[in-house]
């Protein structure tokens, strides 16, 4: 009885040695069919890797960049940007930044 089970634990740690072998094996085929599809995708489809331009905003004739002047004070600011119908201006660098709604800016007259 010993001699049987001594004969079954060798065939099974050699079938758990050649399964190890195989498993190894499997784990490159894994990480070569990850590679494949990973760079055949980046190749396909460069959209994701280049940064897109977003398109200018601009309302009532005011963008990004232009000097407009606060109706409150007369303060010159410029603006940042654009969300919602509200400009993000910055009066000078100490000054911080802030939200307007349109109609508590004019446009600036050059």
């Amino acid at each position: 009885m010993e001699v049987v089970f001594a004969i079954i634990s060798i065939v099974a740690a050699v079938l758990q040695i050649i399964l190890f072998f195989k498993l190894w094996g499997m784990t490159n085929d894994v990480r070569k069919l990850k590679d494949a599809v990973i760079g055949n995708f980046s190749q396909a489809n460069p959209s994701h890797q280049k940064e897109m331009e977003a398109p200018p905003i601009e309302h009532m004739g005011i963008s990004v960049g232009d000097y407009v002047i606060r109706k409150s004070d007369g303060k010159r600011m410029k603006v940042q940007s654009i969300y919602n119908n509200k400009l993000f201006c910055s009066a000078n660098v100490f000054g911080g930044y802030k939200y307007y709604a349109l109609d508590e800016i004019e446009k600036e007259n050059d």
